[in-house]
């Protein structure tokens, strides 16, 4: 099994420059390979991907996917051809239909997917082999290999295709649509070709989920709070851990400007997600933050200077916490995205906590 990265490749933090620079930092990692989705006038994942051939070496790369319904398909295969050449032979051609409400309403005509891809990936290897006589044929192999999670779909892939992407269906699915893509290829004499099997799973990683956790306590608590990060557990200040399968838990340790003290602050909080796939095609995602505890610990020789009039530490404790309660944000973050093929296909789909931490569509 190999391991790749996909990205979307737009918008403020993924637009071309960050993602030229995500794939370099993708492939130093040792990943196998670095995909890019294609939003319907939104970005063109073929250029982005010649431009990502020149700028790395070893990594393949590819469409996760090209829609079929944007470009004349010859001019698909052109640009194709410039990325495997580019290359040296390290592209994949994804193909799919991303989803019929979003490609009628920037105007592209819509036609039975099946039917498209058979045709588009027809034609896409006779300009790479040079049979239409319009081109030179490319001089490397590129696997034409397509998204599938309707059960027809993985059939007439596994007597057309190169290939089959799934993209975050349960686990039974995959087993089913595998099964009859496998089938569909031997029954077309073509069991011992390097058929390709991949499965797209989106993730928001533990350690991004920590870093963002950084950044947001050290926004909004620093500026007004004299905090700044613990200094008694090493550089781990936000620890995280999955609470159960909606919630993660999060210590992060600080410590407060305080002369002669610095006592240490702990905040541990709940991140509690929700959502998923909706019966009517519609994505949706919230998380919201919960259980907000702040302790402080100072020293009895700490707290009295700072704080005049108390005879106890716990005085200056409850002073901080109180000030960190109140500055703390109670963040939440909702989306809600309709007529999304995946959730049309699998409707169950729900947001959970991974045991790695991850937040991911189950």
């Amino acid at each position: 099994m190999l391991l790749g990265i996909s990205s979307f490749g737009t918008g403020p933090r993924t637009g071309p420059a960050a993602t030229l620079a995500l794939a370099r930092d993708v492939e130093a990692h040792g990943f196998a390979r670095f995909m890019l989705v294609e939003r319907v006038l939104s970005n063109d994942a073929m250029a982005q991907c010649a431009a990502i051939a020149a700028a790395t070496e070893r990594i393949g790369l590819g469409t996760g996917i090209a829609n079929v319904y944007l470009r004349h398909p010859e001019m698909l295969a052109l640009a194709a051809a410039v990325a495997a050449e580019v290359s040296d032979g390290r592209f994949v051609l994804g193909l799919g239909p991303n989803n019929q409400a979003a490609t009628e309403r920037a105007g592209f005509a819509w036609r039975g997917a099946r039917e498209a891809l058979a045709e588009t990936t027809a034609t896409v290897r006779a300009v790479l082999d040079g049979s239409t006589g319009r081109a030179p044929a490319c001089g490397w192999p590129v696997p034409v290999v397509w998204a599938a999670v309707a059960m027809e779909t993985a059939e007439l892939a596994g007597r057309l295709a190169d290939g089959v992407m799934l993209y975050l269906a349960t686990v039974p699915r995959i087993g089913a649509v595998l099964d009859r893509f496998d089938a569909a290829a031997a029954a077309a004499g073509r069991a011992d070709l390097p058929l390709e099997r991949s499965l797209l799973l989106p993730v928001f990683p533990a350690d991004s989920l920590v870093s963002r956790v950084e950044s947001m306590i050290g926004n909004a608590i620093h500026e007004d709070n004299p905090l700044y990060w613990g200094h008694l557990y090493g550089k781990d200040w936000v620890e995280s851990r999955k609470f159960d399968e909606h919630t993660l838990h999060f210590d992060a340790d600080l410590a407060a400007d305080v002369t002669g003290s610095d006592p240490e602050v702990d905040i541990d909080f709940d991140l509690v997600v929700t959502g998923g796939c909706e019966a009517d095609g519609t994505l949706t995602f919230e998380v919201v933050s919960d259980n907000v505890v702040v302790d402080a610990n100072s020293s009895i020789l700490g707290s009295l200077p700072q704080f005049f009039g108390c005879l106890y530490p716990t005085c200056a404790d409850e002073i901080i916490e109180e000030r960190v309660l109140e500055a703390f944000p109670h963040t939440g973050l909702s989306a809600s995205v309709p007529d999304v093929q995946l959730c049309i296909d699998n409707p169950t789909l729900q947001w959970h906590v991974t045991d790695n931490g991850d937040f991911s569509l189950l």
